[in-house]
């Protein structure tokens, strides 16, 4: 297997899809998506890879693109998890994946169900940094006079 089938297949692994056959793959943990992110980065695969652009390859389901603010929170939220994943020994992206960080500026989740939707944040990372997150992304939204429609409110 060359470098380039290699990338296809991990990015189809990334987005729960099996490679061969197409169908969804059930019971990733978050530890393994990262696993794959650090392996797709460490092969040097992204999506401009002419020989990704094939059917097979499914990269982040968007391109996120933030605008000023949105920034301003991605630094936070950065320096949260970084502060966070030198105190307690971790790596960077067991505290919170880039596209997670990406996701939670971008889509700004004011509940733990809405955080929980965002890719890479499962029961795990909620329980133990999803109060601090939302702290920030509330803190934010209040000190930028933001309007955030909770989707949770009937």
């Amino acid at each position: 297997m060359d470098r380039h089938e290699m990338c296809q297949v991990l990015n189809t692994m990334a987005n729960s899809i099996d490679f061969e056959t197409g169908e969804e793959i059930t019971g990733l943990s978050d530890k393994s998506v990262a696993a794959i992110y650090k392996a797709l980065f460490e092969l040097g695969c992204n999506s401009n890879d002419a020989n990704l652009s094939g059917s097979n390859a499914v990269i982040a389901a968007e391109k996120i693109v933030l605008n000023a603010k949105d920034k301003i929170l991605l630094d936070a939220l950065t320096e949260y998890r970084t502060e966070v994943s030198k105190e307690l020994g971790y790596k960077a992206y067991w505290v919170g994946t880039n596209r997670a960080l990406h996701e939670m500026a971008y889509y700004k989740p004011i509940s733990m169900a809405e955080l929980m939707e965002i890719h890479g944040v499962g029961e795990k990372i909620a329980d133990e940094f999803g109060d601090e997150y939302l702290a920030i992304i509330n803190d934010f939204i209040s000190g930028n006079d933001l309007e955030v429609e909770d989707d949770n409110k009937e």
